[in-house]
């Protein structure tokens, strides 16, 4: 069965995990799990309130064939939590690692998308938000990942 952790932070973006979340269980049979930094609420850019009660550091134990990291602005600030070396240790398991929209700045900082084809906002998106990536050169610019 295929297993999905979903992470979400504090003003995710409500509709990048609707398909996910929407079709992946009920149609496909998939396992979607939520995930946050902290168990509790949290509220979508749309002002949804979501309960998670599962934190990052359970991901692991979950055993997910692919961790999805929510976009938001958050991943935009300081305040982004640090997942990098969750993504890092996921990938290097073999678990397909994914970033949506903004989601993606946290794959530039672990360095996840330096050396492999990708695609995100722009590249310019990256270079701005993410002064260490390094991985213009293997950007795609397309609607389709």
């Amino acid at each position: 069965m295929t297993k999905i952790a979903v992470i979400l932070t504090q003003g995710f973006a409500d509709w990048e995990y609707a398909l996910i979340a929407g079709t992946g269980g009920p149609y496909f049979g998939m396992q979607v799990e939520f995930f946050t930094p902290q168990a509790g609420t949290v509220r979508s850019m749309g002002g949804l309130p979501a309960v998670v009660s599962r934190k990052l550091d359970e991901i692991r134990a979950f055993e997910p064939t692919v961790t999805v990291v929510v976009g938001g602005t958050i991943w935009e600030t300081d305040q982004a939590p640090d997942v990098a070396d969750l993504l890092r240790a996921n990938h290097q398991r073999g678990v397909a690692v994914a970033g949506i929209c903004g989601g993606t700045l946290a794959l530039a900082r672990a360095g996840l998308l330096n050396e492999v084809a990708h695609t995100s906002n722009t590249a310019e998106f990256l270079q701005q938000n993410m002064k260490s990536y390094a991985g213009a050169e293997h950007f795609h610019q397309t609607p389709a990942a």
